[in-house]
């Protein structure tokens, strides 16, 4: 029996120990298999992590790039310069086997044995395209590097496929040196040791996305009336529909964008077909055109109005506006036109300033400040001295009247003094710079002709000057002092009786009798140059503006079409408004220096070279100023950064440079607005892209 018992005993034991055992090996194996898991974990997180600080370089390295090229042409023309070639106003062009009409939003990729002329600087890519497979078979194609469609699609259809001529960016190599370009493979790269050890690799296109139209300020509503439009000013007035886009889609668009300042019927979460808005009817029409219109909107941020507890917004990535194209079902090609991020200073090209401690553009909103009357709120005396030089005077004899005597004295002044370097130049120095005149009574006349335009009364402008001399402007009511040149017979003005929606409108101005302010053309007259040297709005920096070195030519008929051709009802159509806008960027595309334009000053020029498509008379030729000057900017580079970033190595047993191990990868969109007169970064927005 004991015997037995033991036995037993023994068995238990031997059982017990076994499951100890096997407990004990799955508790071994189970802190092995976390181990491995956490370390794999920790691996996958150090290699993004290397992916995403080499990103950022990437984009640092980029943008360095663009602003070392700025560097030498911010000073004039570099000691290697060649005519003919968009040195100093634009991007050097670089990898782009697609012609530029073809592609116009692309304007340079990293590219092996890069060709790219000085001052820019070369890529430093290497003979490695980015959409070869890498030894774990990791490839970016060209379906994926065409996933903002800012490139031609190769066919119509909802895929990325950009067209035929592109060709995907090539890879950078980074090695302890930095980027460095191999046109063969190098034992090096796979060497620890090596100075030549590959890091990890980027490869990038960049967009100009100055030469877009920004969504978040773009686009009217479709029960705006043409006289609404007509006269432009903001790019708001820009007509979506040359872009592809449906006017419903486009009230969609606006509806969601502007929800609480037009106050739609409708809702979010309200359905809509084909040709009808889920948010119409707006409530709120008169709110959205006075708040677009508004002379110190900057549209960097959003109206607080409120409407159902919700408010406006903006795209506050490409991403999102991709994801609303799809819900308002608008082609993808569309999208081509589009941009999210627009910045532009308000100052006018460094040499157009005629004094560099004050170079702001002038408002026009100013003018404002004065009547027939005296002085107007918000305006005051002070403010208008410094800003005009008038002041209001009640003479020995006769009615209280305007007196020149400058920014700087107090008495009436029969030659304009020298720009006081605090003040800067008052209105009228600043009309007699811009259009190369210095005689007093001329320059006094084109300014009251000025005011007469802009003010509401119908009473012509009156200025003495020294010695009691007057200088007359020009509105519907005639002068009755006996100093005023007598007008034509039947000699009737065209006034507008306004306020100028944007500074293309000085071309209504009149000179004399027989000629306004000549924005039609650039032969014998400077009056182009008052186009950069005044503005609409008083800001400093704002969004909404558009590179007039473009090469997308939808956007320039957007703006183009619909403007007022002829008071008081002729509106340029859209089939002319195409001709006009490929005109425009045939003549930016031809060589310096009459090519690419300088700064807004060009615009008359531009103008020439449209003629075929404007109509006969100075005022249908300055459509394109008018709808043009106050949108459009030349010392601002906008533009996307698409970088893709890959951190890995070459193993061992590498041979090609295409035997590269991915272990991790980061995507980003820089939105970048470059001072290209000083390499200032003026505004940034970095965007995580997520495939």
């Amino acid at each position: 029996m004991q015997s037995d018992r033991t036995t037993r005993e023994s068995a238990a034991a031997l059982v017990i120990v076994l499951a100890f055992v096997v407990l004990l090996t799955g508790v071994t194996l189970a802190y092995f298999s976390r181990a491995v898991a956490d370390r794999d974990a920790s691996s996958g997180a150090a290699n993004r992590t290397r992916a995403d600080i080499l990103a950022r370089s990437a984009l640092d390295i980029v943008v360095a790039s663009f602003k070392q090229e700025m560097a030498v042409g911010s000073a004039g023309a570099p000691p290697n310069y060649t005519p003919g070639l968009n040195r100093n106003y634009l991007p050097e062009e670089s990898g782009l086997t697609a012609t530029r009409s073809a592609a116009p939003n692309l304007v340079r990729i990293s590219v092996r044995s890069d060709p790219i002329l000085s001052p820019a600087v070369s890529s430093n890519a290497s003979a490695i395209g980015s959409d070869q497979p890498s030894l774990n078979n990791r490839l970016v194609s060209k379906a994926r590097w065409n996933a903002a469609y800012l490139i031609p699609k190769a066919n119509a259809g909802d895929d990325s496929e950009p067209i035929a001529g592109f060709s995907a960016p090539d890879w950078v190599l980074v090695t302890p040196e930095g980027p460095s370009p191999f046109t063969a493979w190098d034992v090096g790269l796979k060497d620890p040791l090596s100075n030549k050890f590959a890091l990890g690799r980027y490869a990038y296109a960049v967009y100009d996305e100055g030469g877009l139209l920004d969504v978040n300020v773009a686009g009217f509503p479709s029960t705006f009336t043409a006289a609404q439009v007509g006269p432009k000013g903001v790019l708001t007035f820009a007509d979506l529909i040359t872009t592809g886009v449906s006017s419903f889609q486009v009230d969609n668009l606006i509806g969601w964008r502007n929800f609480g300042t037009l106050k739609p019927g409708g809702y979010f979460s309200s359905t809509s077909t084909a040709g009808n808005s889920r948010f119409l009817p707006f409530n709120g029409l008169v709110a959205y055109f006075d708040a677009v219109t508004l002379r110190t909107n900057d549209f960097l941020k959003v109206s607080n109005a409120t409407h159902n507890s919700k408010t406006d917004q903006v795209f506050i990535s490409r991403q999102q506006l991709i994801k609303l194209r799809r819900s308002l079902g608008f082609s993808i090609n569309s999208l081509q036109n589009f941009g999210t991020f627009s910045r532009e200073i308000n100052l006018p090209k460094a040499s157009s300033a005629p004094n560099p401690a004050a170079p702001a553009r002038f408002a026009l909103s100013r003018i404002g400040w004065l009547s027939t009357a005296g002085v107007v709120a918000p305006g005051t005396a002070e403010s208008v001295k410094s800003a005009f030089g008038l002041q209001w005077r009640t003479p020995p004899t006769g009615e209280p009247a305007w007196e020149y005597t400058g920014n700087t004295g107090d008495t009436a002044l029969g030659a304009f003094q020298p720009i006081d370097a605090t003040l800067g130049p008052d209105f009228f120095q600043l009309l007699s710079f811009g259009t190369g005149t210095t005689s007093v009574p001329e320059i006094l006349s084109l300014g009251a002709a000025i005011i007469d335009q802009y003010d509401t009364d119908l009473n012509t402008t009156t200025i003495t000057y020294a010695s009691g001399l007057k200088a007359f402007g020009m509105d519907t009511n005639a002068p009755t002092d006996a100093l005023a040149p007598p007008r034509p017979s039947g000699f009737l003005p065209v006034v507008l009786n306004r306020a100028f929606r944007s500074v293309g409108e000085l071309g209504y101005a009149y000179k004399n009798f027989t000629q306004t302010v000549i924005f039609s053309t650039d032969t014998g007259t400077n009056d182009g140059r008052l186009l950069d040297l005044f503005s609409y709005s008083e800001v400093g920096m704002r969004a909404g503006s558009i590179n007039l070195n473009t090469r997308n030519p939808t956007v320039f008929a957007s703006m183009i079409k619909g403007a007022t051709e002829k008071l008081p009802a002729s509106y340029f159509p859209a089939t002319r408004a195409s001709v006009v806008a490929q005109a425009i960027i045939n003549a930016t595309s031809t060589s310096i220096p009459t090519g690419p334009a300088k700064s807004r000053a060009d615009i008359p020029r531009l103008s020439v070279s449209a003629v075929a498509g404007l109509g006969g008379s100075d005022e249908e030729k300055e459509v394109v100023a008018r709808a043009l000057a106050d949108v459009s900017q030349t010392r601002t580079w906008g533009l996307l950064v698409d970088v893709i970033a890959q951190s890995g190595r070459y193993p061992p047993n590498a041979t090609s440079l295409a035997n590269f191990v991915v272990e991790g990868e980061k995507r980003y969109w820089l939105h970048i607005a470059i001072d290209r007169f000083t390499g200032e970064v003026i505004d940034q927005q970095l965007e995580a892209v997520y495939e």
